[in-house]
């Protein structure tokens, strides 16, 4: 990416779309009223009779008030940062089941296709929730058919998304067989762009205030005491906030003026905003799991960014199991589903997951070089390996690696790896890998290395970050509390290629949270440090390097 390209694309602006009516679907409506007297909002521009009902959340909309009396306090990790106590989102579980959200995720996107598309016809929302499962589905059997280079080991696997997810979810069920691990808080990630092209809403704008995720397993177990060993990740940003303060208290609700293309008005509201949502994660701290304030409080955070409209994407870990075996294998593969042009949740090639065949190559040293940021020593904050497709040199060079030299260019290159657009990306369409997983680039320097094989899903979840069991948080059984893994919970020491590493992860977020509750100024520490870059520019667009005053 040159220095000087746009950053962030600028798709239609989300404004205004939380709207007070209570309307489940986002249907185009023939006539006002036939919404038996609710509001509704008429889109000019649009067909002559177009009329859309407002997209209201689910779960509807809620507000927070804090007491601006009380000392913030002190920070508890599993409350505030990696919430796994059954006991602390005994409250959300009910609500916020895997399959409501994508049903929420489709009445936004029935809203959205009323409001800007009015010529297409509406989801039709029992398939658009299992639409991502079945692609998954297929893209499986597609693979175990496949008869060139493959990824990973094992040549057939379990369809899961089949037989695990699609089969047992009767046609009535709006929950889906799956049951909530976490709910995990990632404001530390304030300032991220995804930078690959083709993301559409939400999913195609800035994370301005980070990111909240709720972690799913199966409700099938593999047996009394072995649950099922797959994880389902919903991600949702965080939406901007507004506050209103009366006496001593500060009530937060959503800002349904915030513009997510055009970003905060200036570095102090975006400050603002920061420190909005820090406060409300520190005061989760203030009470034990089994508190009934810390219940409430919780669900009405989840509340906020859990909706439709703020759906990023889906993101699935999975043991692979061999039939032919019939055993769970060392193996595990990782996917991503995010919302395409069509407007449905699709397979995504990995943001910085490049083909695992491409290690040593100059083909993915050059990207490395290309998006490094030589004065932090670390990438740029855009950094993603795999934005132009494969110049032929480079396709040449690995087919030739990943088909051990067995088949013509570019028939040894692994499965998935032709665009939508033409062409071949370095980007791996999905991942398999080991807990002794190593990115080996000897023609690279070890941070490099590092870095770029921290990034991935294989690095991290693996040798990068010293996980042997790849689940950073595991799947549980019903009675039980999801276990996290040593990178999630205290300081570790990796050795993944020779050079020591001490990573702390959780002090790491825990010291952002506290930065952003007191508006820490981080665009003051340029141009002297570079390490928290995507916090230095709150313009849109902007350049890699070069920031606004």
């Amino acid at each position: 990416m040159a220095s000087d390209s746009p950053l962030f694309r600028k798709p239609p602006s989300l404004m205004a779309l939380l709207l007070p009516a209570l309307v489940a679907m986002g249907a185009c409506l023939p006539e006002p009223d036939s919404v038996d007297g609710a509001a509704v909002e008429t889109i000019t521009g649009q067909a002559e009779d177009a009329v859309c009902s407002p997209y209201v959340p689910l779960n509807g909309t809620v507000s927070i008030t804090l007491d601006n009396t009380l000392p913030a306090p002190t920070l508890v990790n599993d409350r505030s940062l990696l919430i796994t106590r059954q006991a602390g989102y005994s409250s959300v579980k009910p609500l916020f089941t895997l399959g409501r959200l994508l049903k929420d995720n489709g009445n936004f996107i029935n809203y959205r296709i009323c409001q800007d598309r009015p010529g297409d016809p509406p989801k039709d929302l029992s398939s658009f929730v299992r639409s991502p499962f079945q692609g998954g589905a297929r893209d499986v059997d597609e693979h175990n058919a496949w008869t060139q280079v493959k990824v990973g080991t094992i040549p057939t696997i379990r369809n899961t998304f089949q037989e695990k997810i699609l089969t047992p979810w009767a046609a009535d069920d709006e929950d889906g067989p799956f049951r909530l691990l976490a709910v995990v808080n990632r404001l530390d990630i304030a300032g991220d762009v995804d930078s690959r092209g083709g993301g559409q809403l939400a999913g195609g704008e800035r994370r301005w205030f980070g990111e909240a995720r709720l972690v799913f397993g199966l409700n099938q177990d593999v047996n009394g005491s072995t649950p099922y060993p797959m994880t389902l990740i919903l991600e949702f940003r965080l939406p901007a906030l507004k506050e209103t303060t009366a006496g001593s208290s500060t009530t937060y609700e959503i800002d349904t003026h915030f513009d997510y293309v055009t970003g905060p008005a200036g570095n102090d509201a975006w400050r603002d905003g920061r420190a909005r949502w820090a406060r409300l994660w520190q005061e989760l701290s203030r009470y034990p799991h089994t508190d009934a304030n810390y219940k409430a409080l919780l669900l009405k955070m989840v509340k906020l960014f859990a909706t439709g409209d703020n759906l990023l994407a889906l993101r699935t870990g999975e043991r692979v199991y061999d039939p032919t075996t019939g055993a769970f294998t060392n193996e595990f593969e990782y996917r991503e589903f995010y919302l395409n042009d069509q407007w449905n949740l699709a397979t995504r090639k990995l943001r910085r997951e490049p083909i695992l065949c491409a290690q040593g190559s100059t083909t993915l040293k050059n990207r490395i070089v290309e998006e490094w940021n030589a004065p932090a020593n670390d990438f740029h904050f855009t950094f993603m390996l795999g934005e132009r497709k494969l110049e032929q040199a480079e396709v040449d060079e690995l087919s030739g690696l990943c088909g051990n030299n067995q088949y013509p260019s570019p028939e040894g290159l692994p499965y998935g790896q032709d665009l939508k657009s033409g062409g071949y990306g370095l980007r791996a369409k999905f991942t398999r890998f080991t807990s002794s997983t190593v990115w080996r680039m000897s023609n690279l320097g070890e941070t490099k290395r590092h870095k770029a094989a921290a990034a991935t899903c294989s690095g991290c979840h693996a040798t990068e970050t010293g996980n042997s069991t790849v689940f950073h948080i595991s799947p549980r059984l019903a009675g039980e509390d999801a276990q996290v893994s040593a990178f999630l919970t205290g300081p570790v020491t990796v050795n993944p290629n020779g050079t020591l590493y001490t990573l702390n992860e959780m002090a790491d977020r825990g010291t952002r949270l506290a930065n952003f509750a007191a508006r820490y100024d981080y665009s003051l520490d340029y141009p002297a440090s570079h390490t928290n870059e995507q916090l230095y520019c709150n313009a849109n667009p902007c350049s890699q390097t070069i920031y606004p005053p």
